[in-house]
């Protein structure tokens, strides 16, 4: 099955009401930006979020200059799911990443 129909899938699986009790609640969650800052400046850490998600574009900025070795990398052609919608630029990133961090 294609991710996009499973996708699908799963949406008209969920319910309604599921849908109309947490839409309220992400507004109003706490900003944890801060929290963020005490991620031990030892640690590598990679953001990465596709470029069509707009909504987490700029949050996932703010977190990769919060994180003292935080590394954003913008997937293209990608939304919410970079690993599924462009996964060979994904997986080109993520290992890039990985060969590149010094532990």
């Amino acid at each position: 099955m294609r991710y996009a129909q499973f996708n699908d899938r799963k949406l008209r699986a969920t319910s309604p009401g599921l849908y109309a009790a947490m839409a309220p609640l992400f507004p109003a969650a706490a900003d944890r930006l801060e929290g963020l800052r005490q991620v031990p400046a030892t640690l590598p850490v990679l953001i990465i979020v596709g470029e069509q998600d707009e909504q987490f574009l700029a949050p996932s900025e703010r977190m990769a200059a919060a994180i003292g070795r935080g590394s954003l990398v913008i997937i293209p052609d990608a939304g919410h799911c970079p690993q599924f919608e462009n996964p060979d630029a994904w997986w080109q990133a993520l290992t890039a990443y990985l060969a590149d961090i010094d532990l």
